[in-house]
């Protein structure tokens, strides 16, 4: 897709980052000292990798047309991290401990 394609007004982006990141909490534990999920985490640069990842998305996605999906239990990072978000392309999943299911619809 290019930047002046027709398609770009019609797409919409949902960055699934409501994970636990169980696997690698140890790693971020002991090199981080944070207590913060992967996705919120600036392992590279200042900007998480979520913050990256919405960077990325940006530039093929209008903002007001990308959905974010997060976990209640991150009530603090989401604040900070998505707090130039609009309220409603921020979505909280159930608070199970599993990240929801992936999607995909035409």
């Amino acid at each position: 897709m290019r930047l002046g394609d027709p398609q770009r007004g019609r797409l919409w982006e949902i960055v699934l980052a409501a994970g636990e990141a169980n696997r690698v909490r140890p790693f971020i534990r002991s090199h981080y000292g944070l207590r913060s999920p992967k996705q919120y985490v600036a392992f590279t640069g200042k900007r998480s990798m979520l913050q990256h990842t919405l960077h990325r998305v940006e530039r093929r996605i209008p903002r007001e047309r990308i959905l974010t999906v997060v976990s209640p239990n991150h009530i603090f990072e989401v604040e900070v991290q998505l707090s130039d978000r609009r309220p409603q392309t921020v979505i909280f999943s159930r608070a199970t401990g599993r990240p929801p299911p992936a999607f995909c619809s035409r």
